[in-house]
Parts: structure tokens; C-alpha cells; sequence
């Protein structure tokens, strides 16, 4: 009779404990709030200039740039594009997974129920984990900075003193209030062209605000901007 493998019997449950915590590590450590590679990956694509004063060190070595490039699967140009099939072009949807799996406020919680013999701290959610990051580097901004920050915080508390932006009826409902840059301009008191230089880069470079295309046709048709769907307000009150 043939021998059983050993790897397929019964394993004590703190070691099978251990073993589960191993992959919810795991994949946590791909998150780019957790892994600076992935953090570089998360913001393409992007012009090269703009990448490279986020993240000179993956593109200031020639050498290293090109072996990145081949590896990770980039286009290096004007813009950095990921290539199609790419390991970086693959690895974004994981991402977007694995943030949309710990999200879910209850599964973390059995999680920690599950797991609180095996670990120091409660399962993050490195969704908001990035929120967050993405938040200081849109208020930290020499250029935009100043705008963006006001910007959140009126996102951040919809239905507190900001009646002057939530639409033609008056009231919108938290927590999906939305804006046009005009309204934010006259309700922060901060010029039209600085706002809607802060609101393109809230929505296409750290991708915190998303914008609504009200109207059919182009003579009648406005930008509203609102929260993305992922973010929630009380995100935006961290520091």
C-alpha cells in the first residue's frame, strides 16, 4: 500500500490558524498602501515627469529603470503606459480585489473573531489605508494643495454649512453630495481656475472625486464632482 503524504493529514488548528493568517498577510502586503512597489504601479499611467517627482527612485538609474521596465511590464516615454498582460498590468485588478474584499467591514470582523489568537492588531482595510495616503498627497501638493484640502472637507461633511453647494433643490443627500467647480468656488472663496485645477487632479491622478456629466446634448450639459464611489466621507477627516 502506498505511503499517505504527510502534507495531507490533519494539522493541529493553531497551526492551521497560522496558515490561514499567512495568506491574509499575504495579500495585504500587496496592497500599495503596505508595498511602495505597488504604490509606484497604483498611479500609472501618468506622464514620466510627473511619476518621476513622485518616485525618483524607480526611474533616476538608467539601468534599473530598464530592468524595472522589462520586468514589471512598462512602456517608457513621454507617458509611462502598462503594457497589456503585463505582471503590473495583471497585478492592478488583484489590487482592486483584495481592497474590495477587505472593504467589507463584517468579513473583517470574523476575521478578527476567527484570527485573535494569532495576531497582534485587527485586519486593516488597506482600501482606506490608500484613501488616506492618496488624501495627503493631494493636501501636500505645493501647487494644488491648498484648494484640494478645502475641497475634502467639504466632501468630508456634506450637510454641515455647505447648503450653498448641494444643487437646485437645496439639500442632496449624504453622503454622495455633489458640486460643480463654480459652486465650490463661491462657497470656499478660492478662484474658479485654482479649483478646477485641484478638481482634475482629485479626480485623475489620485482618483478621490469623480465627475458627473448632467445634460444630453453639449449646450446644456455641466460637471458635477462628487466623492468616488469607493471613498467614504468620514476618510477625508483624517489627517
Amino acid at each position: 500500500m502506498a505511503e499517505s503524504n504527510p502534507q495531507l493529514q490533519g494539522v493541529p488548528m493553531n497551526e492551521l490558524k497560522r496558515h490561514l493568517n499567512t495568506i491574509l498577510e499575504a495579500i495585504v502586503a500587496l496592497c500599495p498602501s503596505r508595498n511602495y512597489t505597488s504604490q509606484f504601479i497604483s498611479f500609472l499611467p501618468d506622464e514620466y515627469a510627473a511619476i518621476y517627482d513622485m518616485f525618483p527612485e524607480f526611474l533616476s538609474d538608467r539601468a534599473f529603470r530598464e530592468k524595472l521596465a522589462r520586468l514589471l511590464g512598462l512602456s517608457l516615454g513621454p507617458r509611462i503606459e502598462l503594457i497589456p498582460g503585463s505582471f503590473a498590468a495583471k497585478l492592478r485588478p488583484i489590487i482592486d480585489m483584495v481592497h474590495q474584499l477587505l472593504n467589507d467591514d463584517g468579513f473583517r470582523q470574523e476575521w478578527d473573531a476567527l484570527l485573535k489568537e494569532n495576531r497582534a492588531e485587527a485586519v486593516p482595510n488597506p482600501l482606506h489605508e490608500w484613501v488616506v495616503i492618496k488624501a495627503q498627497v493631494a493636501r501636500n501638493d505645493p501647487v494644488i494643495g491648498p484648494a484640494a484640502s478645502k475641497i475634502l472637507t467639504v466632501f468630508k461633511n456634506p450637510n454641515e454649512g455647505n447648503t450653498s453647494i448641494c444643487g437646485e433643490s437645496g439639500t442632496l443627500p449624504a453622503p454622495r453630495m455633489a458640486a460643480t467647480a463654480d459652486e465650490l468656488s463661491n462657497q470656499l472663496q478660492v478662484p474658479l481656475s485654482d479649483i478646477q485645477d485641484a478638481l482634475d487632479f482629485l479626480c485623475s491622478k489620485v482618483y478621490l472625486i469623480e465627475k458627473v456629466t448632467e445634460g444630453t446634448d453639449a449646450s446644456s450639459s455641466r460637471h458635477r464632482y462628487r466623492l468616488a464611489s469607493e471613498v467614504r466621507p468620514e476618510w477625508m477627516s483624517e489627517p
